[in-house]
């Protein structure tokens, strides 16, 4: 009876084949779900939505001031700079109350209206780069901090 599932006159046993068909039937059975049920993929990481300055006209300046406000002064009382219009995007930076900034464009996202800013350092003598007009859109690439924020809190300012 062992010589049925080894060898039988020199070949190889049927029931041998069929353990050896239904195995690799197994094993690739079992690969096929294990790659069905691995997670999707995450989501890709959008770049940064860079701000654009200029294209108001020849002879405007490429960005106007404004002063952020309206803040929660009981609650966390700053302003999230984030890297492209809309709540749940990166956040890369916070700006307190009263800080000035350059308001360059604007975007709606989520039923909410973004200013897409410039803003520099407390210094308010540093140039960044948009007092001169832009006669055409172009995306900022100065020296000072871009992103967006709710134009619920900034004040445009004189």
């Amino acid at each position: 009876m062992a010589d049925v599932f080894i060898k039988r006159r020199g070949r190889a046993s049927p029931i041998l084949i069929g353990i050896v068909v239904v195995s690799i039937a197994v094993l690739i059975a079992v690969g096929v779900l294990t790659l069905l049920r691995r997670p999707a993929a995450a989501p890709p990481v959008l770049p940064a939505q860079l701000v654009a300055i200029g294209g108001v006209g020849p002879y405007q300046r490429a960005c106007r001031s404004g002063l952020v406000g309206n803040l929660n002064a009981s609650g966390d009382n700053f302003l999230a700079l984030r890297g492209r219009p809309g709540r749940n995007e990166e956040k890369l930076a916070e700006l307190g109350p009263d800080r000035r900034v350059l308001i360059c464009d604007s975007a709606s996202a989520g039923g909410q209206t973004w200013l897409g800013i410039v803003y520099g350092p407390d210094n308010p003598g540093r140039d960044c780069g948009v007092a001169l007009p832009a006669p055409r859109p172009q995306p900022y690439r100065g020296p000072c901090g871009s992103g967006w924020v709710r134009a619920r809190y900034v004040n445009p300012s004189p």
